[in-house]
């Protein structure tokens, strides 16, 4: 790769990253009742991750 396609793709990288650092999440659902009972009908929640398995652990449990 030529130097000028290096400096143009770490450039490219830099921008793209810097935009998903300022994003913010959207804003939570509110826990209505009808919601509540639909999920209640789901019955389960399936939570996959990468992170470590302590950590998955006790995020769960405070979940629960």
């Amino acid at each position: 790769m030529s130097s000028l396609k290096a400096r143009f793709s770490l450039a490219g990288a830099a921008l793209l990253w810097a935009g998903f650092a300022h994003a913010a999440p959207p804003p939570p659902y509110e826990a209505t009742p009808q919601l509540i009972e639909a999920a209640k009908k789901e019955g389960a929640v399936v939570f996959y991750t990468s992170t470590d398995v302590e950590v998955a652990e006790k995020l769960a449990a405070a979940f629960e």
